[in-house]
């Protein structure tokens, strides 16, 4: 299901920073052309929360990637918002999706979408 495949990025993907101990987590990694923005999208049981990192001048960062800082960050804020609430599974959403292949397809050409319409420009992902 598309969400096993995030939870996959979280487990053993770009996404390994924002790995929670005590709870599954899904995400997502982005990191736009020549570092000019970077950002981790992920969800709990409970939350769905975003970090972007970039430069207001549109210049370059040192090589920030999602996977990086943004996952760090990410991971860092979930712990404490997170804290105190009993551990909940992930729902599934093959069945409210249909096909997942095709759901994931159309997700993510609006995922991408919407970044770039955020960002400007084309996006690309070293990812899984």
């Amino acid at each position: 299901t598309l969400t096993s495949m995030m939870e996959e990025v979280v487990r053993s993907g770009t996404g390994k920073r924002a790995a929670l101990d005590n709870r599954p987590v899904a995400g997502k990694t982005g990191t736009s052309s020549d570092y000019r923005d970077a950002w981790f999208l992920g969800f709990t049981a409970d939350y769905t929360t975003g970090v972007w990192l970039g430069n207001d001048d549109n210049q370059p960062m040192k090589k920030v990637t999602g996977g990086s800082l943004p996952a760090a960050l990410w991971h860092n804020y979930m712990a404490q918002a997170e804290d105190g609430l009993p551990e909940r599974g992930l729902a599934d959403t093959g069945d409210l999706w249909g096909s997942t292949a095709a759901a994931t397809q159309q997700l993510s050409h609006a995922f991408s979408n919407f970044i770039n319409s955020v960002i400007g420009g084309n996006s690309t992902e070293t990812a899984q």
